[in-house]
């Protein structure tokens, strides 16, 4: 079953049981939300009591991790032209 998150089109499918044992997982954390990168939605964190795996619930589809995370850059990303050329500075600044 593939259910919508809150935002953006993000599609995610139940994920009750563990992906390892089949386990049915319990829930640790709920409405989590990714402060750091601020990826759409809230989420659950699982436990399996079996073998110890954690993992999302809902699980967001591998199509669309993409979607949670367009707004995140890497440093050989997409950053803008102003904050590219204060990072390039400093690092010369430092490293000379």
């Amino acid at each position: 079953m593939i259910d919508r998150c809150e935002r953006q089109g993000v599609r995610a499918r139940s994920a009750s049981a563990c992906h390892l044992c089949a386990r049915e997982g319990r829930t640790v954390w709920s409405g989590l939300r990714d402060r750091l990168f601020g990826a759409p939605s809230t989420w659950h964190l699982r436990r399996c009591s079996a073998c110890n795996l954690f993992w999302l619930d809902p699980r967001p589809v591998t199509e669309d991790i993409p979607k949670l995370y367009a707004g995140y850059y890497t440093r050989a990303g997409a950053m803008p032209q102003d904050e590219a050329w204060s990072v390039r500075w400093v690092g010369k600044a430092v490293l000379y």
